[in-house]
C-alpha cells in the first residue's frame, strides 16, 4: 500500500527520476532505490533516517544548499562531514548584498553553520586589511559554541594566506590555535612569535601557546622557551592570576603525562594535580567502577572506554584541570601514551574557563552510571 515506494520500484524500469511526495516508512532500502533512481535523499526523508539518512541529505549535491546546509547543521557535530564536504556546503550557501553589510550583527542569530559560511565568504570578498578581523570573529563566535575546530577547517585557507603580525596581538592567540587544530604547525609558531613574553599583556597568551606547542610538537619549542613558559604557568597558578585555571590544567597534565620539569615546577604542578579545580567532572560512582576495571587486569578494555566516556563526545575542553590531567594519568597507566598526549594535547586547544556553579559542576550523562 506503499505508493511512493512503488513508484520508485517502477523508476528502476522507467528511468523517470521523480522523487516521492512521501515515503511511508522509509528503510535502508528505500534509500537504495534512491540511489539506483540518480535521485537524492531528500531532508524530510533524511531527518526521518536520522544521522545516516541526514549524512546522505547534506552531501547529495542536487540537494538545494539550503537543505543541505540544514542537514549538515545537525550532524555537524558527529565529525561524519570531511573538511572538504563543509567547505563544498559553505561555498554553495547564497546570500545577499545586505546580508554581507551587515554579517557582524547577524551570525551570533544565525545557526552555526550557515553563520560560519557567511563569515567564510566574507572573507573571500573582502579587501585583505579587512580579512583578519573577520577570521577572527568566525573563530570567536565558533569558541563560543565548542566548535572551534570546525570554523578552523572552514578558514584553514584564509588563515594560511595571512602574513602573521605583533599589530593583530590581539587574535594571534585564537589564530596560532586554529592552525594547530588543523596541523599547520609552523605557521602557529610564526604567529606565537609575534608576542613579547616579556610583556605583562603578552605573557599568559604566549604561555598558553607555548604549552600547547609543547605538547604538539616538542621540536619547535627551545628549551629556553620551555624554561619561560613554565615559570610563566607557575606564577599564574601561585598567584592565581584570571588564568590560573589554564595554568593548573597545563601543569596538571605534565605532571600526569610524567613530562622533565624542573624542582621548582613540578612541585607546583602536583600541587595543582591535587587542588579539586572548577569544572566538569565524573560523578564519585563513576570514578568509582573506573577505579576498580583499572586495578583488574582483565578488564582493560572496560578502563579504556570508562575514560573515553568520562572525557565525552565534545572532548576535554570543559573538564576541571585536575579530573582531565587524572584521566590523562589513568591512560599513561594503562600504557597509552600517545593516546594520553592526543587527549592532553586537545584539553589545552579546546581549553573554555568553567561558567557552572555547585552541582552543575558534575558530568552530565557519565554522572548517572
Amino acid at each position: 500500500s506503499d505508493r511512493a515506494f512503488s513508484a520508485l520500484l517502477a523508476d528502476l524500469h522507467t528511468h523517470a527520476a521523480r522523487i516521492p511526495d512521501k515515503v511511508e516508512n522509509a528503510d535502508s532500502l528505500t534509500v537504495l532505490l534512491l540511489m539506483q533512481n540518480g535521485l537524492p535523499v531528500p531532508l524530510d526523508l533524511g531527518e526521518e533516517l536520522g544521522t545516516p539518512g541526514l549524512l546522505l541529505a547534506a552531501r547529495a549535491p542536487k540537494n538545494s544548499p539550503i537543505d543541505r546546509i540544514e542537514a549538515a547543521e545537525r550532524v555537524v557535530r558527529t565529525g561524519a562531514l570531511s573538511v572538504a564536504e563543509l567547505q563544498s556546503i559553505a561555498d554553495a550557501q547564497d546570500f545577499t548584498a545586505d546580508q554581507f553589510a551587515t554579517e557582524h550583527a547577524q551570525v551570533l542569530q544565525m545557526p552555526f553553520l550557515e553563520g560560519q559560511s557567511l563569515l567564510r565568504q566574507a572573507v573571500k570578498r573582502a579587501a585583505e586589511k579587512v580579512q583578519p578581523a573577520l577570521i577572527y570573529e568566525a573563530l570567536a563566535s565558533a569558541q563560543n559554541k565548542d566548535l572551534m575546530d570546525i570554523a578552523a577547517d572552514l578558514e584553514q585557507d584564509a588563515l594560511m594566506r595571512l602574513e602573521p603580525d605583533a599589530r593583530d596581538r590581539d587574535m594571534t592567540g585564537l589564530f596560532a590555535r586554529a592552525l594547530m587544530m588543523t596541523g599547520n604547525i609552523q605557521r602557529a609558531v610564526q604567529w606565537a612569535a609575534t608576542l613579547n613574553p616579556a610583556l605583562p599583556s603578552d605573557a599568559p597568551v604566549w604561555a598558553r601557546l607555548y604549552a600547547s606547542l609543547d605538547l604538539i610538537a616538542p621540536s619547535a619549542v627551545l628549551p629556553a622557551q620551555r624554561s619561560m613558559m613554565l615559570n610563566e604557568l607557575s606564577r599564574e597558578v601561585v598567584q592565581k592570576t584570571p588564568e590560573q585555571g589554564f595554568a593548573a590544567l597545563a601543569l596538571s597534565l605534565y605532571a600526569a603525562l610524567k613530562e622533565p620539569l624542573p624542582p621548582s615546577v613540578a612541585l607546583i604542578a602536583r600541587s595543582a594535580r591535587q587542588t579539586r579545580w572548577p569544572g566538569r567532572r565524573p560523578g564519585r560512582a563513576y570514578l568509582r567502577k573506573l577505579d576498580e576495571a583499572l586495578h583488574a587486569p582483565s578488564q582493560r578494555g572496560a578502563a579504556i572506554a570508562f575514560v573515553l566516556d568520562a572525557i565525552g563526545a565534545e572532548g576535554p575542553g570543559d573538564l576541571a584541570p585536575d579530573a582531565c590531567a587524572n584521566l590523562v594519568g589513568d591512560l599513561v597507566q594503562e600504557h597509552l601514551n600517545e593516546d594520553a598526549r592526543a587527549i592532553a594535547n586537545a584539553a589545552l586547544l579546546d581549553y573554555s574557563p568553567p561558567s557552572l556553579t555547585g552541582a552543575a559542576l558534575q558530568a552530565k550523562g557519565s554522572t548517572a552510571l
